[in-house]
């Protein structure tokens, strides 16, 4: 899943706002560990900027923290056509109605924001952050499932050389099962949650 996450979300993780950063916060690790793949527009990443830097004071730590964000976040560039467009648009906010246009061109499948009211006529699916976590936790049961059938039709074949699973190796460790995401490393991922945990204390440190 691809998903725009709207700049009240970042700034709710990062100041540690009450009682939205729990969520907030929750949608970068589950970023982080690759549950979806979430972006950022560039106007938001300017908003970001002005907001971190009125809280710290300082401008290496706010550029800091945006390469951070950067590298969690994909960016997304608006381009000419989508101000035209959102100029036409029967959304409220002029600024909400870019990132929606933004968001369409560019393939997203939803947006992520606390204020979803002035995005109800949106043509794309926009959650508020607990509906976007409940969305992702149904997503991830849906896998183990599907990842489940898979397993077990594949241990029902019959197998040569009297190898009875699927797991069984000539170098004596597990082989990849078919469904499963060999490849990633749990260490780096781990890394990286602590990276973007970190990011969000240090920013809140400022209050």
């Amino acid at each position: 899943m691809r998903a725009v996450i709207d700049t009240c979300i970042v700034v709710d993780a990062l100041q540690n706002r009450e009682p939205f950063c729990r969520d907030a916060q929750a949608i970068f690790l589950l970023c982080a560990n690759r549950q979806y793949e979430g972006f950022l527009t560039a106007k938001s990443v300017t908003d970001i900027y002005y907001l971190t830097h009125r809280q710290t004071h300082s401008e290496k730590t706010t550029r800091d923290v945006l390469k951070k964000l950067c590298t969690l976040f994909g960016l997304l560039d608006t381009r000419g056509l989508d101000i035209r467009k959102a100029i036409s648009d029967e959304i409220s906010d002029f600024e909400d109605a870019v990132m929606i246009e933004t968001a369409i061109r560019s393939g997203m499948d939803c947006i992520v924001t606390r204020n979803i009211r002035d995005y109800k006529n949106a043509f794309i699916p926009v959650y508020t952050p607990e509906e976007f976590l409940e969305l992702l936790a149904r997503d991830q049961v849906d896998k183990k499932l599907s990842l489940y059938k898979t397993d077990k039709s594949e241990y029902d074949k019959p197998y040569r050389n009297s190898i009875s699973r699927p797991e069984a190796s000539a170098f004596g460790s597990p082989a990849a099962v078919p469904g499963r995401d060999s490849g990633r490393s749990s260490g780096m991922i781990l890394h990286l949650d602590n990276y973007i945990r970190d990011t969000c204390i240090y920013v809140a440190s400022y209050e």
